[in-house]
């Protein structure tokens, strides 16, 4: 596993959608800016070494173990790319200062249909520090609906969840027994 850090010289716009247009950087894209199309960008790129990672179970279905911290300036995007055909099972990220806010993680399909967590670390007086710890598991049939499903918003289909509770409940001799009681209620029988 190899990590690499993105330096600005100042706020940029970024995007984790592979649609959008513009330099790419490892899984984000660099959003262009009109006024700055002629000027070269000055981004510092700075790779750390390869580190090796506790591996368990069969060769054909590894399970990685990854916990790290780091340090960060504000306005960040920390992004873990997954290899082709990993999810992860589990993965947390905790700030060390406590502040009440947990980084939220959401899941993202780089460019060449890597999936990808990533979170913004946003405006402080000071740099960040945070501990990430996630469990990587090989998983090629779910890994194919995470790619399809990446940008869904959740909840969205909780009609149909609705829609069979309501069926269950009609479908019941006592809801009839209640509907009847109401209905003499309100036209005042008996």
């Amino acid at each position: 596993m190899t990590s690499t850090l993105y330096e600005f010289q100042e706020p940029r716009w970024v995007s984790i959608h592979r649609e959008r247009e513009g330099r790419r950087l490892g899984p984000i894209t660099l959003l262009d800016e009109p006024e700055d199309r002629d000027e070269l960008l000055s981004v510092a790129i700075r790779r750390f070494g390869e580190r090796r990672l506790h591996t368990e179970g069969e060769s054909r279905h590894p399970v990685i173990s990854y916990r790290d911290r780091w340090t960060i300036p504000p306005w960040t995007v920390y992004a873990l790319v997954l290899p082709t055909g990993f999810i992860a099972s589990h993965i947390r990220l905790v700030r060390r200062e406590h502040t009440g806010w947990e980084p939220e993680v959401q899941l993202g399909v780089s460019h060449d249909d890597r999936l990808f967590y990533h979170t913004v670390f946003e405006w402080t007086k000071g740099w960040h520090i945070f501990d990430v710890e996630a469990r990587i598991e090989q998983n090629p049939r779910r890994y194919q609906n995470l790619l399809h499903s990446a940008e869904a918003v959740r909840g969205t289909n909780n009609y149909e969840h609705l829609r069979k509770a309501i069926g269950r409940e009609v479908a019941s001799s006592d809801f009839w027994f209640k509907l009847l009681e109401l209905g003499g209620k309100l036209i005042g029988m008996p």
